[in-house]
């Protein structure tokens, strides 16, 4: 299956070219980490199968196909991302069908691990469907599923769909919005092709070419990153840099077609801005007939202590309500009165590092069609009011991130509504950064209406003091980071050549 797809695939790039498509969204959607957060059900024919397994059109499964043919051992379908903001048990739906007289059986992974064995039993026909349960274990995040046939099963069963309660997607949608979340376009012929209707890919969408130095940058802003594509008997090479250093190259070749694969990841980044370059190389392993580079989706990993909303104090109405789709089971919602907040206590710098700017990412929800605001309190002070965009619903989640002056030792972090808000937005948890940003405040010489936040020092991002070497992505590093300690961006531009008025 993977081959013939494959050679759609390239019919598919052709035709793009020739109407002179260029470089578009990565995938569309707001600025910042995206949650599709609900009860999901994950259809098997956009998962990756192997072994004799095929996608079957079927009118009667749930989204018009089915992954049938699961006849000999090793034959399987894995369904990849399958992402839950806590561990936990979970009992997951499988949709199938089995047309055989009696009761098949396949495993079920979980994570790579054989978990169980699942009985299929009969439906009376290959395009009737039932469902059977089965009690899973999942991580934290990202998880796959995988249903095979092992020596010890019974060919047969086409499965239709696994539904998980409380799942939500972890991949970062991202567009070019926001200053430390922002997709970068490199490609001077226009030959990074968009396919809107990519199967089997994250959101169904995604950017390819084979075009040798077409790249695509993410700016982010995190202690991690993954990038998310396929392989594919027609795929190349890809050149891959963090911050302007070589990571060497990814070979992202397959016999056959996989989708939705981390293809590189890398952890362990100082907190801070940092930008993932993935770039066509234009070589490729002996047995790829192609040069040609997927890009599906970003990851940006985040360290740091969680705070969830419901274990704070909460006053003034707010109250804690329950939602499947919190991180926790629950959170805080009506922040309509004047009053209204949900406070954090005991938020605790790290003893190495101490006082400090910390990086504070707030998961929420705001039902309403506008953006909301917030009155953002650190050890009983005002700092700043936080926007809080629109989510679509209050099921569904995304996240801001600020930067907050913290003491040594404990501190209290609350959310308000004061006169000046707006009623709504729910909060679900924050994230407080483990390391603290290299800024202080400062006093200027002459007057300023704003607080002056200095020491951005560019060699810290990588910037060669002796001007030898081009420090654009340097320059451009601090500037964000300036930009999300709250300056704007043209104080951020001027802070360190800012003269006496004449």
């Amino acid at each position: 299956m993977g081959k013939i797809r494959s050679g759609l695939r390239k019919y598919a790039w052709s035709a793009a070219l020739a109407l002179g498509l260029g470089a578009l969204w990565l995938a569309a959607g707001p600025s910042g980490s995206a949650y599709a957060a609900g009860d999901v059900t994950y259809q098997a024919e956009n998962g990756v199968i192997g072994g004799t397994a095929s996608v079957t059109a079927d009118s009667n499964a749930s989204a018009g196909y089915k992954v049938g043919n699961l006849n000999d051992v090793g034959s399987y379908v894995q369904l990849n991302n399958v992402s839950v903001a806590n561990a936990g048990t979970y009992t997951i739906t499988i949709r199938y069908s089995n047309g055989y007289p009696d009761t098949r059986t396949k495993s079920l992974y979980v994570n790579g691990v054989d978990v169980a064995t699942v009985s299929f039993p009969a439906t009376g026909n290959w395009n009737i469907y039932s469902t059977v349960t089965a009690s899973v274990t999942l991580t934290e995040g990202s998880n796959t599923i995988k249903i095979q046939r092992d020596s010890a099963d019974s060919p047969a069963s086409d499965i239709d769909s696994i539904y998980v309660p409380g799942a939500t997607s972890a991949w970062t949608i991202v567009n070019n919005y926001g200053p430390y979340y922002y997709i970068n376009y490199i490609s001077p012929g226009g030959t990074i092709v968009y396919d809107g209707g990519a199967t089997g890919y994250y959101n169904n969408d995604v950017q390819f070419s084979e075009t040798t130095n077409d790249a695509i940058e993410y700016t982010f802003h995190g202690t991690g990153v993954r990038w998310i594509g396929a392989k594919n008997n027609n795929h190349g090479m890809a050149n891959v840099y963090i911050d302007g250093v070589s990571q060497g190259l990814v070979d992202t070749y397959g016999p056959v077609w996989e989708k939705q694969l981390v293809l590189f990841e890398k952890r362990n980044l100082p907190e801070g801005v940092h930008t993932l370059k993935v770039a066509v190389s234009g070589t490729k392993n002996a047995a790829s007939t192609g040069n040609a580079i997927d890009w599906d989706a970003f990851e940006s990993l985040q360290s740091g202590t969680k705070y969830e909303a419901e274990s704070g104090t909460v006053g003034g109405g707010a109250a804690t309500v329950s939602d499947t789709y919190a991180s926790g089971g629950s959170k805080v919602g009506t922040l309509n009165s004047d009053g209204a907040y949900v406070q954090f206590a005991s938020v605790n710098t790290p003893s190495t590092t101490g006082a400090g700017y910390y990086d504070l990412t707030i998961r929420y929800s705001n039902g309403y069609p506008d953006t909301r605001t917030k009155s953002l309190y650190v050890n009983g002070t005002k700092v700043m009011s936080v926007a809080f965009p629109a989510t679509g619903n209050w099921n569904i989640y995304k996240e801001v991130k600020v930067a907050v002056q913290l003491n040594a030792g404990s501190n209290t972090i609350k959310i308000q509504k004061d006169s000046a808000d707006a009623g709504g937005t729910d909060i679900d948890r924050i994230y407080v950064a483990t390391t603290p940003r290299k800024t202080k405040v400062v006093t200027p010489t002459y007057a300023t209406e704003d607080v002056v936040i200095s020491d951005f020092d560019v060699t810290d991002y990588g910037a060669d003091k002796t001007g030898a070497a081009d420090s654009t992505v340097a320059v451009q590093k601090a500037l964000d980071d300036c930009f999300v300690m709250g300056a704007a961006p043209s104080g951020c531009r001027r802070a360190r050549t800012r003269s006496a008025p004449r």
